[in-house]
């Protein structure tokens, strides 16, 4: 994997555990955190369904990411580069919830579209509200974050940890 940073906590009982990834914007950073997240939670024991619903709600604000998140050179400043912006994944699993957190440097919050069948795009964010209990979109300090929590209310997690 092209990271920057890889860490990983070892699960035990109703502890929380934490693992997170940075990449550069690449057209590769969608398929490696559905690696990052699927080794991540296999490592914590969790379930097929669980793991299966993270890898697809992490890979559109990821993707979203990749295409959008790229700072423009500043105004007045035709011959400056474009800047790429680094990508963070945050995987927190709590006994009774996971929680995903894309950060990225760009400060256009993303925005639920309808695709049609021929679309190759714009599936990402209902992908996300069909899957996760919420999914807020905020901006930050030199950025946003996109966070998504699925939680025991929608079948992901067996309740009786």
């Amino acid at each position: 994997m092209n990271t920057l940073a890889d860490c990983a906590i070892a699960r035990h009982g109703d502890e929380v555990s934490s693992a997170s990834i940075t990449l550069q914007p690449a057209l590769t950073a969608p398929s490696q955190v559905r690696t990052f997240t699927r080794q991540s939670l296999y490592r914590w024991g969790e379930d097929e369904q669980l793991i299966e619903a993270a890898v697809r709600v992490v890979c559109g604000p990821v993707t979203n990411a990749v295409r959008h998140g790229a700072q423009p050179p500043s105004p007045g400043r035709r011959c400056e580069r474009i800047r790429l912006s680094p990508i963070t994944l945050t995987l927190t699993l709590h006994p009774d919830a996971l929680r995903a957190e894309v950060r990225d440097r760009s400060g256009i919050l993303p925005v639920q579209r309808s695709a049609g069948r021929e679309d190759d795009c714009g599936r990402g964010l209902a992908i996300i509200d069909a899957l996760a209990e919420y999914w807020p979109g905020r901006a930050s300090r030199g950025g946003k974050r996109v966070r998504a929590c699925m939680s025991g209310g929608n079948g992901l997690f067996d309740g009786g940890r």
